[in-house]
């Protein structure tokens, strides 16, 4: 995390001293893109309505952000500190549950085998827990503490504010592109942080790449799947 001395200054009088506080208005989104070196003359910013509409989403984003770092790490080691008292509760119990079946009183049968029950399906669950992929939103929430996990989503966002106004411009990450610039005078706001333009750009371009990997081997993996699904009915 590093200021870029080449970087456009801003003048965000909302910005809190933490960087992240202050709500995302139309007029700080409007600041920015008013700041030189942000848009040069070739492209046009984006409408009131466009500009109140990024505004709000990036404002979430960064309530998004607020939350992750507010709950996100508690939340993950209370869940982590709930299941390592419940394990240990649970060999409690089947320590006790031994020394019952040892004793040989006829009512106590009924509670082994009930307690043994209960102590497989708790297994059945610890099992499936751990081995579970978290994907709600809950859960991705907690890996919002860094500009790199909402670059992609905040260049995606102008990208698609700007569009209306410059129906036939490139905006692409290139490498001192305004998507850029624009979410690197947009990251202090939203996480605090102070990533270079060009460290932005790279960012971008990687995520982007990966992104579009991942995409092309869903679709081949889909189209692999649809020929195999032929190949067994001609069969």
């Amino acid at each position: 995390m590093s200021d870029d001395p080449a970087a456009p200054k801003l003048n965000i009088s909302e910005q809190s001293p933490e960087g992240a506080a202050a709500p995302i208005t139309p007029e700080a989104v409007r600041s920015i893109l008013n700041t030189p070196g942000i848009l040069t003359d070739t492209y046009r910013p984006p409408s009131a309505h466009d500009c109140a509409w990024l505004a709000t989403t990036l404002d979430g984003t960064r309530k998004a952000v607020a939350l992750s770092r507010a709950n996100g790490p508690h939340r993950a080691a209370k869940v982590a500190e709930a299941m390592a008292y419940l394990g240990a509760y649970f060999d409690d119990r089947a320590r006790e549950v031994e020394t019952i079946a040892h004793a040989g009183n006829a009512p106590l049968p009924e509670i082994v085998k009930a307690e043994r029950t209960l102590a497989a399906r708790f297994g059945d669950f610890a099992e499936a827990f751990a081995q579970h992929d978290f994907r709600l939103v809950m859960d991705r929430i907690s890996a919002l503490d860094s500009w790199k996990e909402i670059a992609l989503s905040v260049a995606n966002s102008f990208q698609m504010a700007m569009r209306r106004n410059n129906p036939n411009a490139k905006l692409g990450f290139s490498n001192n592109g305004p998507v850029q610039r624009f979410v690197a005078a947009m990251v202090p706001l939203i996480t605090g942080e102070t990533p270079a333009v060009g460290t932005v750009s790279n960012h971008l371009k990687a995520t982007a790449a990966e992104k579009e990997r991942r995409a092309q081997t869903y679709i081949a993996a889909q189209e692999r799947a649809a020929q195999e699904r032929q190949a067994s009915r001609n069969r």
